[in-house]
């Protein structure tokens, strides 16, 4: 099962805000309640806590992207094979949003999130 990890609204007012890194690289375990991004907003950084136990899944959303409250920026799975399945599915049917990079990282054995040679590029449809 796939869950959507989304912009989350801070505010009346909030149209977007600014992912500002990834706590978590694919492929992860995360635990409920855990902080797993943080975002920015016109008046504050919050931490994203996932909302269930599993496994991030992507594409994520790049960092320093403006995203739309609501939007999906991530996926939390129940096993690592489903990381695939959702990276196989999304690709064919493509994510429509604009905001994906190849954000696909691993953690290094220093602990630090080694990201890919495309973390932070915008790519277009």
């Amino acid at each position: 099962m796939k869950n959507e990890i989304t912009m989350p609204v801070l505010s009346d007012t909030m149209q977007t805000g600014r992912l500002t890194r990834w706590n978590k690289a694919v492929g992860e375990a995360v635990k409920q309640g855990e902080s797993i991004a943080e975002v920015e907003t016109d008046k504050a950084i919050l931490d994203v806590e996932a909302f269930a136990s599993g496994y991030l899944a992507g594409p994520l959303a790049a960092v320093d992207t403006d995203i739309p409250v609501r939007q999906a920026i991530g996926y939390i799975v129940d096993t690592r094979n489903a990381i695939t399945i959702l990276k196989y599915m999304l690709n064919i049917l493509g994510t429509g949003s604009g905001i994906y990079g190849d954000h696909y990282a691993t953690r290094r054995k220093d602990g630090e999130i080694q990201h890919s040679p495309f973390h932070g590029v915008r790519c277009h449809q």
